[in-house]
């Protein structure tokens, strides 16, 4: 069935009556959403300004409900992992088990770096039907331009959304979208919001809190681990734990929750033992760090 803008402007406002409504969305549901694809790529043509922290309030659910159901319902990630629809013939899974970087190419050429203990999924229809992926860990990508597919990545929550661009996205205690070149739009997978990110700019969504931040961030700081570096520019050490749970793949539990917001500056080899690393922090800076038996750590009062 075809639509045209003004319907699809009256659902993002959330104007639509409910026959309005059931249109779009029949819409949606169709393979073909070239009219939306044109439509969202004009839209990004505006910039987006930086904002403060916010909360997300339930009238913007609009315009990322696109992106959500767009997503084609095929697979989505949950608490415990990643379910599938039991109609999709075969998915498949790339996992970086190393400490060193894994750069994947995908089959329309898009290139995918993938840090240490990251997994990547994508259906065996990408590149034909869709270019869909699904993200547990830290990559960069490289999109390869393609406007009648658009490249979505959904991680930690959040769907990115681009037609040819570069990025970083890293999960954890929060999901951290940073945009190099291009644009991108990111929405969260409870249809509450929708950002449009400018090069330069970082989204960092906090699920739990139900918040989210844009910001500038570095981009040696953000790309640290692809240069084979660990780099912290008065970070805190919550955040340094947290970073290197990620880079080693190990649980690094903090006791002495005193030194959370101590900000350290320093750089390491990202190919640096964890022993080595965790031994120079609690020199430097004032606590005691144990390793448990099964290899994970615990930072304690000294």
């Amino acid at each position: 069935m075809d639509i045209d803008r003004q319907l699809l402007e009256k659902y993002f406002k959330g104007l639509c009556t409910s026959v309005e409504q059931e249109l779009v969305e029949a819409y949606l549901a169709q393979p073909d959403h070239t009219v939306l694809d044109a439509y969202l790529e004009e839209q990004w043509q505006e910039p987006a300004p930086v904002v403060k922290v916010r909360k997300m309030y339930r009238w913007r659910y609009a315009a990322a409900a696109i992106l959500v159901l767009l997503a084609g319902g095929g697979l989505w990630w949950m608490k415990g992992g990643i379910r599938t629809n039991p109609l999709a013939q075969r998915w498949d899974t790339l996992r970086n088990a190393r400490s060193t970087v894994k750069l994947v190419v995908m089959p329309d050429g898009s290139k995918v770096w993938l840090n240490a203990y990251t997994t990547l999924v994508f259906g065996s229809g990408y590149n034909r039907g869709d270019r869909e992926l699904w993200l547990e860990g830290e990559a960069y990508f490289e999109a390869a331009k393609n406007s009648s597919l658009p490249f979505r990545v959904h991680a930690g929550g959040l769907v990115t959304t681009v037609l040819g661009t570069a990025f970083n996205i890293v999960t954890g205690k929060h999901t951290e979208v940073s945009l190099l070149e291009g644009k991108v739009a990111v929405s969260d997978s409870s249809v509450s919001f929708t950002e449009i990110l400018q090069p330069g700019q970082m989204l960092s969504y906090h699920a739990d809190k139900h918040l989210y931040d844009m910001a500038r961030f570095d981009k040696n700081k953000v790309l640290d681990w692809k240069n084979g570096k660990l780099l912290f520019d008065r970070s805190p050490l919550e955040e340094v734990f947290a970073k290197l749970e990620r880079r080693y793949g190990t649980k690094i539990t903090l006791e002495y929750t005193r030194i959370a917001q101590k900000k350290i500056t320093g750089e390491f080899n990202a190919n640096e033992p964890l022993e080595d690393i965790m031994a120079n922090l609690q020199y430097v800076h004032r606590f005691r760090c144990v390793k448990a038996a099964d290899g994970s750590w615990i930072v304690r009062k000294p």
